[in-house]
């Protein structure tokens, strides 16, 4: 899908990004964002460019349902008991507890439904209904009522006694999991902000080999040392960073990320859609 930019003031800015920023951002690219900074310190480990890789995946993430209050027992013998309370004011259907067995299962799931606790009024129900699936026992419960309290008991014949899990209800998420893959950095003698050519081949051709279809951050972060005077080290440390983001977006390597507000690091209101 394309992408358009708006940019305002700063007529660098305007140089290294209008040119290479215009087109039709293909999915496949890495997004690149950017930040500077000036080191208190001297030396030439301070004027750099330091570039980190990024990936990016989405997983599915199982929580508990807070309204559900969940509690096991399981004695070495072999005896489970589950407590079950439903802490809101709403019904609760399709309650799933699953107890993974080595051996055998006793036939019946005692349900006591708990009337009262100050005086510990018991009501029992028949059984709960299950299913058996290899080494695994569903037992379900079709519903509970707003504020319902019931215990679960039964017996497994297993050389070890497992603790059941609650499978439903559960609340599903998808969450973004990101982590360092690689990283490359640049050095500059003083008062230099140019990428060197055979630096950045390098880099390029580690984008290129990239598997196709994963999804990549780039982040880059320009440094200048302390040596001379405060303002020229600001612009180099900022100059070195957008000038690698040139070099990457000319050469169709990455694209400016979605709604990278770069106002603080430039001096500029920037924001690249």
């Amino acid at each position: 899908m394309g992408r358009c930019m708006r940019i305002f003031g700063s007529s660098l800015i305007s140089a290294i990004l209008l040119s290479s920023s215009l087109y039709a951002c293909p999915t496949s690219l890495p997004r690149v964002s950017w930040e500077h900074m000036v080191v208190s310190k001297k030396g030439k480990e301070y004027r750099k460019v330091e570039v980190e890789f990024i990936k990016v995946e989405k997983e599915q993430v199982v929580l508990p349902d807070e309204r559900v209050y969940f509690e096991s027992y399981a004695s070495p013998e072999g005896y489970v008991s589950v407590k079950l309370k439903n802490k809101s004011g709403t019904i609760i259907k399709d309650i799933i507890i699953a107890q993974k067995i080595e051996r055998s299962f006793d036939s019946f799931v005692k349900v006591k439904r708990i009337i009262s606790r100050s005086s510990l009024i018991v009501e029992d129900y028949l059984s709960a209904p299950y299913n058996m699936e290899r080494n695994t026992v569903y037992i379900g419960l079709p519903k509970l009522g707003p504020n319902e309290e019931v215990v679960l008991e039964y017996k497994v014949s297993s050389g070890v006694v497992y603790s059941p899990k609650l499978l439903s209800p559960v609340v599903k998420i998808e969450r973004k999991r990101e982590w360092v893959v690689n990283k490359y950095v640049f050095y500059f003698k003083a008062g230099e902000t140019r990428i060197e050519e055979k630096a950045f081949e390098r880099l390029a051709m580690y984008v290129h080999l990239l598997p196709y279809g994963d999804n990549y951050m780039i982040k880059v972060k320009g440094f200048a040392d302390a040596t001379g005077k405060s303002h020229i080290n600001e612009r180099l440390a900022r100059e070195r960073a957008e000038n690698l983001v040139k070099l990457l977006t000319q050469n169709n390597l990455a694209c400016i990320e979605k709604k990278t507000y770069a106002g603080n690091l430039t001096g500029t209101d920037l924001e690249a859609r």
